[in-house]
């Protein structure tokens, strides 16, 4: 599909710069390299780079336009074989598309409606609840204006799927709408893999029933496991100085469309998708945030079942600013109500600019409980930072961390510095106490 994709690309590209001059398209090209050199005591001199290129071919205008896309994945030399060895640098590169697309924009008749067509891998993000798919190839056709109501459609080759083992990929469409009915704001979708049948839904409401109250809800359902999802949440801010919040879940166990929105190992519990977060669960949320003098306070209250466990969250945060201070505390009481046992964490933050020796300097404290570490780990951290002139270096960025448990056994420590060059390269260097020295420097061009 991809030999393919290019081709067709190639051939556009030829014949479009081969019209005659009244048509003749605007060709732009667009993207980065970037190289950067590591080092570390472990992996000793390593080095990275990525190329970004993309190709846009304009035609004239009523004759909508067209634009080519090129990714090329990161060519990465591993250990000492960038510099010291036989082998020239740029020997034997392997240049490898990650991603190709041919996009157009415009009506496909006169006086039709305007719509975003893209051929080649394709990106199709309709709701986290059913439809995350990145880099597929397929076609898909987007922002078709039809008497006010927006219409999505797609259809893909799914090469990592190959549910009835015919050694080819599983072709999957799907519809996506939306609309705005008297104050109402309504979506909805529709994936189905042609394959084995398999189909999932989703629709969303969003409606301000009266001044300064919204209501969200979802519903989704995934009809090979005849399992659902339902979220509902609700905001009111009609009462003066007081935002309230509340929302219900219930997502049955079984629920789980093939391509919905899966977990990001980088990020925390409460900031994955709600898919994710909410999982098995049936529960309700509340929370209740306010001012008062100078303090921002913000109660909450959470509470679900799953199959294997009944946990209650009570919260409290607080925040505030006292001579030049920015204080910030959080606390919360965690309750397995099976086991009627309950643990706490609690996260104090403290941060300010500081002017020492004409030297603006931002410090922070961090001090955070963590209930699930076997010994009742509790850490302190400390940071600073500042920018400043060195020698001939001009506002070179300095960093400074201590990190402790409560003893002497496990403090850590660390301190970097990094400087972006007049000629566009950029140097930093580290000492970390655990992982020790390491130096990185590198070089971005965009065009």
């Amino acid at each position: 599909m991809k030999k393919l994709v290019i081709a067709t690309v190639v051939a556009a590209m030829v014949m479009a710069l081969a019209l005659p001059a009244m048509a003749a398209p605007q060709l732009t090209t667009g993207g980065s390299i970037e190289t950067n050199l590591n080092y570390t005591k472990d992996s000793g001199m390593t080095s990275e780079s990525e190329i970004k290129f993309n190709v846009n071919l304009a035609l004239d205008e009523g004759a909508g336009n067209a634009k080519l896309h090129i990714e090329f994945a990161p060519i990465n030399r591993e250990k000492k074989d960038s510099f010291g060895s036989l082998t020239p640098f740029g020997s034997a590169l392997d240049l490898s598309i990650s991603k190709a697309y041919l996009q157009t924009s415009g009506a496909l008749w006169h006086n039709g409606p305007e719509m975003d067509i893209t051929l080649g891998d394709v990106d199709v993000n309709y709701s986290d609840w059913i439809a995350v798919i990145n880099g597929v190839e397929g076609i898909k056709v987007d922002q078709i204006d039809i008497a006010n109501n927006t219409i999505d459609v797609f259809h893909i080759w799914d090469a990592a799927s190959d549910v009835d083992a015919d050694q080819s990929a599983d072709k999957v469409v799907g519809v996506n709408g939306k609309t705005n009915l008297a104050g109402l704001d309504l979506s909805g979708a529709i994936v189905k893999r042609l394959t084995d049948g398999n189909t999932t839904y989703v629709a969303n409401a969003k409606v301000s029933p009266v001044d300064n109250v919204t209501v969200d809800g979802t519903i989704a359902y995934d009809n090979a496991n005849s399992a659902r999802a339902v979220v509902v949440e609700s905001t009111v801010t009609s009462i003066p100085n007081y935002t309230i919040k509340a929302g219900y879940r219930n997502l049955d166990e079984d629920f789980a469309p093939p391509y919905a929105a899966q977990e990001d190992p980088d990020k925390g519990r409460n900031e994955q998708p709600d898919v994710v977060r909410f999982a098995g669960q049936t529960g309700y949320n509340a929370e209740v945030s306010t001012t008062i003098a100078n303090f921002d306070i913000t109660g909450k209250l959470d509470r679900y079942n799953t199959s294997s466990e009944q946990m209650r969250t009570v919260g409290l945060a607080l925040g505030t600013t006292i001579e030049g201070f920015d204080l910030s505390l959080e606390h919360n009481i965690n309750t397995d109500l099976a086991a009627n046992a309950s643990t706490t964490d609690s996260t104090l933050v403290a941060q300010r600019g500081f002017v020492v020796a004409d030297h603006e300097i931002q410090g922070k404290y961090t001090y955070k409980t963590n209930p699930n570490a076997v010994d009742g780990e509790r850490k302190h951290t400390v940071e600073a930072s500042t920018r400043t002139d060195v020698a001939a270096l001009k506002d070179v960025e300095l960093a400074a961390k201590l990190q402790s448990n409560g003893g002497l056994d496990s403090l850590n420590y660390n301190v970097k510095a990094s400087y972006d060059a007049p000629n566009g390269m950029s140097f930093g260097a580290e000492y970390d106490g655990e992982a020790g020295f390491s130096a990185n420097a590198g070089m971005k061009v965009t065009f």
